[in-house]
């Protein structure tokens, strides 16, 4: 089993998230390693594992998060900013 299903819409939802487009994920793949790879070959559904797991080393989600079939919604608490009503707000852990 060379390659892998997935699901595209979760490697779009976090390019919206780290604000990323598909260009920079492959400037990013095509500095970091040898092969050069072209959007053809990263945003679709059936992708080889290495490459997958290339693409994981950017966004340390693990391999499962991107086959689960489930879709994902953009929401407000993925912002760090989201309980702050206020830019220059002091920031808190908890």
């Amino acid at each position: 089993m060379n390659s892998i299903n997935i699901n595209i819409e979760r490697l779009n939802h976090l390019l919206k998230l780290y604000k990323l487009s598909k260009d920079d994920i492959l400037s990013h793949l095509n500095t970091e390693f040898k092969k050069q790879f072209k959007e053809v070959d990263v945003f679709k559904s059936e992708i080889k594992i290495s490459l997958l797991k290339k693409i994981d080393s950017i966004f340390h989600k693990g391999i499962n998060y991107y086959i689960d079939p489930k879709d994902l919604k953009a929401s407000k608490e993925e912002s760090i900013f989201f309980r702050k009503d206020k830019f220059n707000a002091e920031l808190s852990l908890g």
